[in-house]
């Protein structure tokens, strides 16, 4: 589990420094009141640049659980029913209706 935190630790930092790059480089092909000339540089930047970006996948901080997770809590179903039931997160209470 601690391998995949890790893994997905490196590929957010990877797919973070590259997301800046690729859309300022989409950002000036697509701009009509630049210069053919600029724009086509830009685009051809773009298209040599590494197609390959990582797999961005949420984990549970907590567990490092793949599958149900909550993105605003960033932790799985079971961990926050836990926390939830022991008041460690503020303003959550079960419901039922």
């Amino acid at each position: 589990m601690r391998y995949n935190l890790e893994k997905d630790k490196k590929n957010r930092i990877l797919f973070k420094n590259s997301e800046l790059r690729r859309k300022m480089l989409k950002g000036l092909k697509m701009n009509q009141f630049l210069s053919l000339a600029l724009r086509i540089n830009a685009n051809f930047k773009l298209s040599e640049e590494s197609i390959y970006l990582p797999k961005i996948r949420n984990y549970c901080i907590e567990t490092g659980r793949a599958r149900g997770i909550l993105r605003s809590f960033k932790v799985s179903r079971m961990v926050f029913k836990s926390y939830a039931s022991n008041g460690f997160f503020v303003g959550i209470k079960k419901s039922s209706w």
